[in-house]
């Protein structure tokens, strides 16, 4: 008994006041991959080999991932746009996911994960819209239209996205 309170007692406060250093961390830093154990976040996958322009220029950080079959996620938290977009080719719609990008997260910068609460959308169709977006899909070309707010008045923004490979 006397070698378990010298020994293993010490040794096993320190194992769970790791793993609950761990947790704090993660907590913290990590949310939406601490949450994909719990089942409140899911597994999207890797992004599309694919370019990304926002006015006719590259979208730095930008990636494409494919959600089902009708279903790309345009994912780009560094843009002045948006974060993340769905675009559907089997309603031929756009829409804006309820949340920001910080209901997804990039493990190792390449899979991507979706907190629960991200996972519905409001399409360009719905009523909370007020333009059409001028959606085409053709084959492995994407291009479409969503505004922005500059100086309290909304911008046309045209995203055209490529997929290679596809």
């Amino acid at each position: 008994m006397k070698k378990f309170l010298r020994f293993y007692l010490p040794v096993s406060i320190i194992f769970l006041s790791l793993i609950f250093s761990f947790l704090v961390y993660m907590g913290k830093n990590h949310r939406v991959l601490a949450l994909y154990p719990l089942g409140y976040a899911r597994f999207i996958g890797k992004p599309l080999e694919s370019s990304v322009q926002i006015n006719g220029r590259e979208a730095a950080g930008a990636k494409v991932f494919r959600m089902d079959r009708e279903k790309l996620l345009v994912y780009a938290p560094n843009s002045e746009t948006f974060d993340v977009i769905i675009v559907d080719s089997a309603k031929n719609d756009i829409g804006s996911t309820n949340s920001g990008a910080d209901c997804y997260e990039l493990l190792f910068g390449k899979y991507l994960f979706q907190a629960d609460k991200a996972a519905a959308a409001v399409y360009a169709s719905d009523v909370k819209w007020d333009y059409d977006p001028h959606l085409e899909i053709m084959g492995s070309y994407i291009s479409y239209t969503t505004s922005k707010s500059e100086g309290g008045r909304a911008a046309e923004v045209k995203v055209e996205i490529l997929l290679k490979g596809e």
